[in-house]
């Protein structure tokens, strides 16, 4: 495994995003399992989601927890926490707080 620390785990991210295609809102609204997958095999973590996440079995077998930060009503979201800094395609520094995270403001 990779030396973890914060800018590793963003610049991975950034680059991640920029290999996926550069649009955050199209990743974190359509693929943001992948996203979130590929994170965790880099860095390890576990994968978080919303109430209403859609595509479970995408992350079937893999650390994984629903948030319980958020309400069945907000949008379909799945992101990575790594050493308690969560990650997805509209946070690619990380935020220490989830509920900091973009997605639910742009999507």
């Amino acid at each position: 495994m990779n030396t973890i620390n914060k800018y590793n785990i963003a610049t991975f991210a950034e680059r991640l995003l920029s290999e996926m295609g550069g649009d955050a809102l199209e990743i974190c609204t359509g693929d943001c399992a992948t996203f979130a997958k590929k994170m965790q095999e880099q860095f390890g973590g576990v994968i978080k989601y919303t109430p209403s996440f859609e595509l479970l079995d995408e992350i079937n077998g893999r650390a994984q927890e629903e948030s319980t930060e958020f309400l069945r009503r907000d949008p379909s979201h799945c992101w990575v926490e790594i050493d308690g800094v969560f990650f997805d395609a509209f946070d690619t520094d990380g935020v220490e707080d989830e509920n900091y995270l973009q997605f639910v403001e742009k999507v």
